[in-house]
């Protein structure tokens, strides 16, 4: 691999796979020339992994890092991230591929911000997909929490829409997978408390959050009944102050997130009153600083050591469940005592 100019802005590819070894291969071929190194986080099975290594074997700027499955990638992003030795990070998906405009902005090194946002198409629709390419110093913490694992310095910039991603990956459901995994992930992270709205979601001085505020002032491990107002009056509002910058695509998205948080809702009632109760204290601790802090994911050996003892016949999401419920018990990370033992 060609050693990375200091004096440039050099340029990371990340990508985080789970048996998805054709969209990993299909960006690896794109982006090759493109940037200084290719870093892969892998958690897939046995057989799509040794898939992955031997297509990949020649091409030396590639590097693969084996981790634990978790059900989504989020509390894995510091890992990755730390892998990465350039100054900027492209993040992608391996269900998203850039056009050709965007493969030309990263050679020709156009950027000059900290911090890019991107419109993402599919045959349907457009949208933004927000901290694609990123410097390593515009992160202010990794929380590994789903759909919000980095918190920036700042504020992206919204690249022109002839530089985008292609989505391959939606389906029925909209723009992110409303899966019963998701759902699961969110019941133990960001359960729709009094807590959560009032300190995440309405942490501004905004009229829409001073309005907020007055519907969620109960009991603040309770779930509100007034939460489906509340999402009805901010769909509203925030759809009419972003209908003249981002036209259609604004209301879509919004639709989209009001559906999410719907089905948010319904699945956590879903749940029996004893584990809602247990998932609300688990939330507590986990939104202190995140779920990467939490499980020890922000040391990248502890993550490492993880991995060689994991057993790779269970599925992410078990694994989340079955990490976090340690931690919240023994009150330290899985392992940490030495002890490997996932029965």
């Amino acid at each position: 691999m060609q050693k990375l100019n200091s004096d440039r802005k050099t340029v990371s590819l990340l990508m985080f796979n789970r048996n998805e070894v054709d969209g990993i291969l299909r960006n690896i071929y794109l982006l090759y020339d493109a940037v200084d190194e290719i870093v892969i986080v892998d958690s897939s099975d046995k057989l799509e992994y040794k898939k992955l290594i031997n297509k990949t074997k020649s091409l030396n700027r590639v590097k693969i890092y084996r981790v634990l499955p978790t059900g989504y990638s989020d509390p894995m992003i510091k890992y990755g991230i730390d892998k990465c030795h350039s100054k900027y990070v492209f993040k992608l998906d391996a269900d998203e591929e850039p056009n050709k405009n965007l493969i030309k902005f990263i050679i020709e090194r156009k950027f000059s911000f900290p911090l890019y946002d991107f419109y993402i198409l599919n045959e349907k629709e457009r949208y933004i997909k927000p901290w694609v390419l990123f410097s390593k110093d515009s992160v202010y913490k990794v929380t590994g929490i789903i759909h919000e694992g980095i918190k920036f310095k700042l504020k992206g910039k919204l690249v022109e829409p002839s530089i985008h991603l292609i989505d391959h990956g939606t389906n029925k459901e909209g723009r992110v997978y409303i899966t019963k995994n998701y759902l699961e992930i969110e019941s133990y992270e960001r359960p729709l408390t009094n807590f959560y709205i009032k300190n995440f979601v309405l942490n501004n001085n905004s009229l829409l959050a001073k309005i907020g505020k007055k519907l969620f002032n109960g009991d603040e491990d309770s779930i509100s009944r007034n939460i489906h107002i509340y999402w009805f009056i901010s769909f509203l509002v925030l759809e009419i102050k972003n209908l003249k910058t981002k036209g259609l695509s604004s209301f879509k998205e919004r639709a989209m997130w009001l559906k999410y948080n719907l089905a948010k809702l319904r699945y956590f009632k879903s749940l029996p009153k004893e584990e809602q109760n247990l998932r609300i204290k688990i939330s507590r601790e986990i939104l202190e600083n995140g779920i990467t802090n939490y499980l020890g994911f922000d040391n990248d050996e502890y993550v490492e050591n993880l991995t060689k003892h994991f057993n790779w016949d269970l599925k992410g999401i078990d694994v989340f469940k079955f990490l976090v419920n340690y931690r919240y018990q023994h009150k330290i990370p899985f392992g940490k005592n030495g002890d490997f033992n996932y029965n």
